[in-house]
């Protein structure tokens, strides 16, 4: 199987089309959403009905509340149906974090992760900036470096925490638009740039 994972669209609908764009030349058998597809300073609240039309499961995250008033009965039957956390076939899918609402910026918070649970593979959203981590029998966890649009095979005696960045991006400095392919057969992923 192989899933096309993103997260933090923040109703950047002109980010939302650069991604399906990009997914265009990706054959996928399931898209999901790691939350925040909108939030306070909502550009286009049409992002809920495009990924709603295009099949889109996932989970809810903390911004998709901000302007649940605002929205048609659709789209937030849409949203509320959203769960805050997934599993998928032994994959594991959040929107901040497997234990409470803790960020993960890095080794730290992945090491607590890593420690509270025995998830081989996790998948969060809500950090902006892509991360792969990873954590061997041994309890030793690090940094993976990866390079942008490359295919890289996990180790399957490893436990993994993927933040998956986001598609639109409004933090300084900007971090890239990116999106994770992962595909189950080959156990790989790749970080793909969008912009």
């Amino acid at each position: 199987m192989k899933c096309i994972i993103f997260s933090d669209v923040h109703g950047d609908s002109l980010a939302l089309e650069q991604f399906e764009q990009k997914i265009s030349n990706y054959d996928y058998d399931q898209l999901i959403c790691l939350g925040d597809i909108t939030d306070k300073d909502t550009l286009d609240l049409g992002v809920i009905d495009r990924l709603s039309s295009l099949g889109v499961t996932g989970v809810i995250g903390n911004h998709d509340f901000d302007l649940i008033d605002e929205l048609t009965d659709k789209q937030k039957s849409y949203l509320l149906s959203l769960p805050q956390e997934l599993s998928i076939g032994g994959l594991y899918f959040t929107h901040i974090s497997p234990i409470g609402n803790k960020k993960i910026r890095g080794v730290l918070e992945a090491e607590e992760v890593f420690m509270n649970s025995e998830l081989p593979l996790i998948f969060v959203g809500h950090n902006h900036f892509h991360h792969l981590i990873s954590c061997d029998s041994t309890g030793v966890t690090k940094e993976v470096e990866l390079a942008l649009n490359k295919e890289f095979v996990l180790d399957l005696n490893k436990k993994y925490l993927v933040c998956v960045g986001a598609l639109a991006d409004y933090h300084e400095p900007p971090a890239p638009k990116v999106f994770v392919v992962f595909d189950t057969d080959k156990s790989s992923i790749e970080f793909v740039e969008i912009g």
